[in-house]
């Protein structure tokens, strides 16, 4: 097969799979036929309506605070730990 002809067979399917999954489907009619009988007196029973479920969705917006970023000293002189050749006084002590 010619690869244009794959390619629009893939694209048909997929754009009939896509309608098929964001169709909404017809509501369904649930009145009865009105039946008209006068001969005989009817005793209309309604059911009572299916109960409601009631739902609330709040959303709220969450902003984080942008992370400070960490500092890193690089101190390539030699010496030992944090003791290096070349320090001050105030730099020793802190």
């Amino acid at each position: 097969m010619n690869s244009s002809i794959k390619i629009a067979l893939v694209a048909a399917v997929a754009v009939g799979a896509m309608t098929a999954c964001t169709s909404t489907p017809a509501p369904k009619n649930n009145a009865a036929p009105a039946t008209s009988s006068s001969s005989a007196p009817t005793s209309e029973t309604s059911s009572p309506p299916p109960p409601v479920a009631v739902t609330s969705v709040v959303t709220q917006t969450v902003t984080n605070q942008p992370q400070p970023q960490a500092v890193v000293k690089v101190d390539n002189r030699i010496g030992y730990g944090a003791l290096k050749l070349g320090m001050t006084l105030d730099e020793v002590k802190a």
